[in-house]
């Protein structure tokens, strides 16, 4: 038996995470979560108007640019994973353009690797927030005489 998610629960879910990254990261989790969501938008707008490779690669393109340029800025160990899986998803784009599989393989493979960047994401947010907590509980340290 073959069960697949309407489109609409997988977008949901996906900005739920982008906004849980927004409102509750630092700032390498927001500049992440808020080019995710604009990839999120920008694949609604015009993949499902003309699904072509064209747009997928555009959004693979900023997914991993973004990625990358949070990773070499960062002193956090995360955005490393992101990016990484960011370029997995890309070279799963770019393998489909040179030797394509059945539409199913390809999807299965970009989404395994989207979703990861999904899930490193919101992991980092949380662990952001919760440093963020732990150091609003420690008492403030007397100034050096």
């Amino acid at each position: 038996m073959l069960f697949e998610l309407p489109t609409w629960v997988t977008a949901h879910v996906e900005g739920l995470a982008y906004a849980y990254a927004i409102w509750n990261g630092d700032a390498e989790e927001q500049v992440i979560g808020w080019a995710l969501a604009a990839v999120l938008a920008l694949d609604i707008v015009l993949l499902h108007a003309n699904p072509h490779l064209g747009v997928e690669i555009i959004s693979v393109m900023i997914e991993l640019g973004v990625g990358l340029s949070v990773a070499l800025r960062s002193d956090k160990a995360w955005p490393l994973l992101y990016a990484s899986a960011a370029l997995a998803c890309a070279l799963t784009v770019f393998a489909q353009i040179i030797h394509p599989v059945s539409l199913w393989a390809y999807v299965t493979g970009k989404f395994v690797w989207y979703y990861l960047e999904c899930l490193i994401l919101v992991i980092g947010a949380s662990r952001a927030a919760a440093e963020r907590r732990r150091h609003a509980h420690l008492p403030a340290q007397p100034a050096a005489a």
